[in-house]
């Protein structure tokens, strides 16, 4: 009698997402997909290629043929939440101001990032100036939404809409923040050892995350005689990791 293939649900994932991903092509080809498709079809996508790498861990170490599993698979959003300190390889974004602001429009980026969270939240904050470049400094705390929709990889959604009342000089004021980022999740196997944003203390890093889609943004309604707002259009978080102490 042939042993049952251990790899054999990792493939009918994979066949399963190919298909949704063939459909929504057909569909765009169509014309008839709804809002959304492109993002859908990325997100099946950074799945997908998940799923091969756990498709080839498992053919080389495909562990016991029989027996349950021996618990619920760790979803990778605990390991966030658990974590104290966060560290981004990159954030780069599109900054768009009012004519005269002074600033200089196009493209903007900061590298290797490390921002203290309090463990047990999922709530992300990001420093106007530490994190975005800014001249003022202003924390940002953007509440996290997990949405999980079916056969999708785990995705975290962080929001912000905060009425704020902020001098920025002296016929400027910040009045309001929107915006929203989201982001998937993977586990790291094994755990990468370094250290929290005090470049001392162990941390071990057991998630690794980046943006994903095209509508990452932040608004900032500034009051002026310009009367303008700043826009971060597509905000990318790239080489982002999660890490709590040992």
């Amino acid at each position: 009698m042939n042993e049952p293939d251990p790899c054999q649900s990792i493939r009918a994932e994979i066949d399963a997402i190919q298909q949704d991903i063939a459909n929504l092509l057909q569909d765009l080809e169509d014309g008839g997909a709804p809002i959304g498709t492109e993002k859908r079809i990325h997100l099946l996508q950074i799945e997908l290629q998940q799923l091969h790498r756990r498709l080839k861990r498992c053919q080389e170490d495909p562990g016991p043929p029989t027996g349950p599993p021996t618990g619920p698979a760790m979803d990778p959003r605990d390991n966030f939440k658990n974590s104290d300190s966060v560290r981004v390889t990159e954030i780069s974004y599109d900054l768009i101001t009012p004519p005269g602001s002074g600033a200089q429009d196009g493209p903007k980026s900061r590298i290797n990032l490390c921002v203290t969270k309090a463990q047990g939240q999922m709530n992300l904050i990001l420093n106007t100036k530490t994190d975005l470049g800014a001249d003022f400094n202003l924390d940002i705390e953007l509440s996290a939404e997990l949405p999980l929709p079916t056969g999708l990889l785990p995705l975290v959604t962080w929001n912000v809409d905060e009425m704020v009342n902020i001098r920025l000089g002296p016929a400027t004021t910040l009045k309001r923040i929107t915006g929203s980022l989201t982001a998937s999740f993977q586990e790291i196997i094994p755990r990468s050892m370094g250290f929290a944003c005090d470049n001392t203390s162990p941390r071990a890093a057991g998630v690794s995350f980046q943006t994903v889609g095209t509508d990452n943004h932040l608004y900032l309604y500034v009051d002026t005689p310009l009367l303008g707002d700043w826009k971060l259009l597509n905000i990318r978080l790239t080489g982002g990791t999660a890490a709590e102490s040992v």
